[in-house]
């Protein structure tokens, strides 16, 4: 049996799986008291507080859907993470492995919970940190299983195996994402290479970091913005369009500076992500023999993540960095996976299942999207699936986005599907309630839900449909084929901007109306109707600008 990469003294050795319970609840117990002490937020409510629509998987029937959203299930659930993994990590993985039914229903339990907390954050948050903890649970839940019935040794291996496979494709979807999203999508008839080629170069040479920190520059840290404020200010560039401005400063060597270093950066994001994290899934037949190697890559590859996610919170977004920090607890899990040892050879290493399990895990759900799904060559947004997609828009994509959809006055908008007869009489003056806010809005004052005085409001769609690091399927093909004809320099003629709003707005109708798949929580009416609005100052809607084709 191998023991574990990164060896610890045998009097303060855990197992893999305990080791992982016990950080996992570490993590996000720290997590808690940072959001509470930093903001009186409890971001186990955090969902709760953000909105009132929830995005549905299209397998889960809408009552089942709704029963699990329920406070009176959803929250017992959340709160019971934390200690239950604690008592597995410290009890159940320690004391009672001789009980192996137990074992496994223990972990099952754990698994249910995570599985109710996640559905019921991310389908209202669009949060993705909790994919890798939500997988892990349940492969060891059901590794658990295997091992009560067909009693093994090496079984929970097999998970920890399976974990560095989804550390590392949590990974390198991010990258894919990026360059297939920033490149236009590859279409059916497209030469893939070079379009992908494309997207590596839009997104790491293209300004794409200087319009992501560009916007978030402009928040508090208690509004979602950096931790270091001025630094971010310091270093980004006006982005016409997202600055009100119609073209961009004069080019200066400072300028020219900060933009190499802006780029740099990006290039360097993008180079770990698609190259080298997962050329740790090849380092143990390259350094065969030679464990001391393949630990030493792998804690590069974890310590780059921890980097990423820290430099994210301090120059882009505190909440953002510090929200992503209890991956740390499946980084450490997969990671410590040991493929190879001392004594093995390339030959030994290459027929190894602990060589090619990682890789299949990792490879095949990027590779099986890319050629199964020729739409967007990427997974669906649609839980428990998803693309990964964080940040993946170009800064042209970036800018067209914000400028029709968060930073000017037009909202796209849905309402309650039975209200919308009429959108162009029943809207005016109507309360547009956002998930992501431009303005800072303290979170605890927000009114996410119809008012008793109110007989109808329009959700914002901005971070459900489509978002900084969402999006659904129809609705990005109408972005890329939007984004071909925006120049992120110059302003779009009225006529063009209409015809690029009305793209994404039919866009996002047909996916509405086509998946029903948006639920407004309090009633648990689906959503099925939306239009194009202005909006004033207090978002309360001027006029309605468009409705679907």
């Amino acid at each position: 049996m191998h023991q574990g990469i990164f060896p610890v003294p045998g009097a303060m050795s855990m197992s893999p799986a305990a080791t992982f319970y016990a950080l996992q609840a570490a993590t996000l117990l720290l997590l808690w008291i940072a959001v509470f002490v930093g903001s009186g937020v409890d971001f186990l409510r955090l969902g709760e507080k953000l909105s009132n629509t929830a995005l549905r998987p299209s397998w889960m029937p809408k009552s089942w859907f709704l029963m699990l959203l329920r406070s009176s299930i959803y929250r017992p659930a959340a709160y019971s993470i934390v200690p239950y993994m604690f008592l597995q990590a410290f009890v159940v993985e320690k004391w009672l492995l001789l009980l192996p039914v137990v074992v496994a229903l223990s972990r099952s339990l754990v698994a249910l919970a995570v599985t109710i907390f996640h559905l019921g954050d991310s389908s209202r948050t669009s949060s993705h940190r909790d994919y890798l903890m939500l997988y892990n649970c349940w492969v060891l839940a059901l590794c658990g299983w295997i091992h009560a019935f067909v009693p093994s040794a090496g079984v929970d291996e097999v998970a920890q195996a399976l974990a560095l496979g989804f550390c590392i494709w949590y990974i390198f979807s991010c990258g894919v994402s990026k360059v297939v999203v920033a490149g236009g999508g590859v279409s059916v008839n497209d030469h893939s290479m070079p379009r992908l080629m494309q997207g590596f170069r839009e997104w790491s040479f293209g300004d794409t970091l200087n319009a992501i920190l560009e916007t978030f520059s402009r928040k508090t840290p208690k509004g979602g913005g950096p931790v270091l404020g001025v630094l971010t200010r310091s270093l980004v560039l006006s982005t016409p369009l997202l600055a009100d401005s119609s073209a961009r400063p004069p080019s200066t060597f400072p300028s020219k500076l900060k933009r190499w270093a802006l780029n740099s950066c990006a290039f360097a994001t993008l180079a770990f992500e698609c190259f080298l994290a997962p050329l740790c899934l090849v380092v143990p037949a390259l350094t065969a023999g030679s464990p001391n190697a393949e630990a030493s890559y792998r804690l590069f590859v974890g310590g780059g993540m921890i980097f990423l996610h820290l430099a994210i919170g301090a120059l882009q977004s505190g909440a953002i960095g510090a929200f992503f920090l209890p991956c740390a607890a499946s980084y450490v899990y997969g990671l410590s996976f040991a493929v190879s040892s001392t004594t093995s050879s390339i030959t030994g290493v290459l027929a190894s299942w602990r060589f090619w399990l990682p890789i299949v895990i990792t490879l095949m759900p990027v590779f099986g999207a890319f050629w199964a799904r020729p739409c967007t060559r990427l997974l669906p947004e649609h839980w428990p699936l998803t693309p990964m997609a964080l940040f993946p828009w170009s800064e042209k994509q970036w800018v067209m986005l914000h400028s029709l959809l968060v930073r000017g006055d037009t909202r796209l908008v849905a309402v309650a599907a039975s209200e919308q007869k009429d959108s162009r009489l029943n809207l005016a003056g109507k309360r547009v309630i956002p998930i992501e806010y431009d303005a800072e809005v303290p979170l605890m004052d927000r009114v996410v839900a119809p008012q008793p005085n109110e007989d109808l409001v329009a959700y914002d769609l901005w971070s459900r449909v489509i978002g900084i690091t969402t999006f659904q399927d129809r609705i990005l093909q109408a972005v890329l084929e939007s984004a071909s004809c925006y120049d992120s320099d110059v302003p779009l003629e009225a006529a063009e901007l209409l015809k690029v709003s009305q793209r994404i707005l039919d866009a996002t109708a047909a996916f509405l109306q086509g998946e029903e798949r948006v639920v407004e929580i309090s009633t648990g009416m689906t959503l099925t109707k939306c239009c194009l609005v202005r909006v004033d100052k207090q978002l309360h809607i001027r006029e309605v600008l468009a409705d679907p084709a």
